[in-house]
């Protein structure tokens, strides 16, 4: 929760007072709790997570693990954004897969025409500016897998990257995935 202050406002003498239910907190300097969407950002007392790995993978790799994390004891890791990157040149040629207990967790997320396959990042590198939104409420020792394939005939760089927070305050838990 973050403390933050109204507007400025100074009643004039020719303003009426706020008196009994007529008090705009929004014209007073007293604090105002706020709190942000948990979605979107960080929650207070939250460790952030920024995890990544981008290796060259050779040819005929098949859904092979590139990366791996597996939650923390004390509290729900929580992924609010991913991002891939693949220098490939034919989409067809590659795959990247999410796995939390063997389930494929980002089972809409890719091209709808070609099941959902996801194979190209939105730039060219891990940047913020190449996250893709997500909701992922990882338990612990839950372990998240990130699998490629390379098809191509070719050695092709590919990455992941996953950002989020490790919630130890709340105690918010969620069915775990895949059970």
């Amino acid at each position: 929760m973050t403390t933050i202050r109204g507007p400025r406002y100074r009643p004039s003498s020719q303003s009426a007072q706020p008196t009994g239910g007529n008090f705009n907190p929004l014209q007073s300097n007293a604090p105002m709790p706020v709190s942000f969407p948990p979605h979107l950002f960080i929650p207070q007392g939250a460790a952030s997570i920024d995890i990544r790995r981008c290796c060259t993978v050779t040819p005929g790799t098949n859904r092979e693990t590139i990366m791996s994390f597996t939650a923390p004891p004390g509290g729900v890791t929580q992924f609010i954004s991913y991002a891939i990157f693949n220098d490939g040149l034919l989409e067809n040629n590659y795959e990247f897969r999410c796995l939390v207990n063997g389930t494929n967790v980002l089972a809409y997320h890719g091209d709808p025409s070609n099941n959902f396959r996801i194979s190209l990042g939105l730039g060219p590198d891990l940047s913020n500016v190449n996250l893709i939104p997500m909701q992922l409420a990882v338990q612990p020792g839950q372990t998240v897998i990130w699998t490629v394939t390379n098809a191509a005939e070719v050695d092709t760089v590919m990455g992941v990257r996953m950002v989020g927070y490790i919630n130890t305050v709340s105690g918010l838990y969620s069915a775990p995935v895949g059970s």
